[in-house]
């Protein structure tokens, strides 16, 4: 399957992205509104989060064919870890919010996935058992707030992924 933007075609994403970070580098890509007010991510910062988060999702062991989880709404962080997931070659599992705990875990436990990604401190909270009640997930990571206890958190991903890059893994 391809990618197509434009006259060209990509492989993949992860292709498309490295294309147009190239393009449209300064360009506005994501725009998050915090406090009434938008806040734009551009293409290069996005892909930087992208690069970032590959890395610190790889420090987890996440590898080809490895399954990420996430319950989260459609924000930016989703957008990061699905294509830092897929720069890894493994698969990115969407769940909503609205789902029920045991539709979670029913689904974390059925794809094996061998990381979680909580949208807030509420996910986080309904699913910190997780991971001694499922065998194959083997971490829960905090997307939004920064006091997780000791769940890591986007940021400290973040953090390990730019202190450590890891390529893209290719299909």
């Amino acid at each position: 399957m391809t990618a197509s933007s434009g006259n060209s075609t990509h492989k993949n994403l992860i292709e498309m992205l490295e294309k147009s970070r190239k393009l449209y580098a300064d360009r506005p890509l994501y725009g998050t509104k915090r406090d009434g007010i938008y806040e734009w991510t551009t293409y290069e910062q996005f892909a930087e989060k992208v690069d970032a988060l590959r890395g610190g999702l790889a420090s987890l062991g996440v590898t080809a064919g490895d399954k990420v989880a996430i319950i989260c709404k459609n924000t930016e962080e989703w957008a990061v870890s699905a294509y830092a997931t897929y720069g890894l070659c493994a698969q990115h599992i969407p769940m909503y919010e609205t789902q029920m705990a045991k539709e979670w875990e029913y689904i974390i436990r059925d794809c094996g996935a061998k990381v979680l990604l909580a949208a807030n401190t509420t996910v986080l909270e309904q699913t910190r058992d997780f991971t001694e009640q499922i065998e194959e997930l083997e971490h829960i990571v905090l997307l939004s707030g920064s006091d997780a206890g000791d769940v890591k958190t986007y940021f400290d991903l973040l953090k390990t992924g730019r202190a450590k890059s890891v390529k893209v893994t290719a299909a």
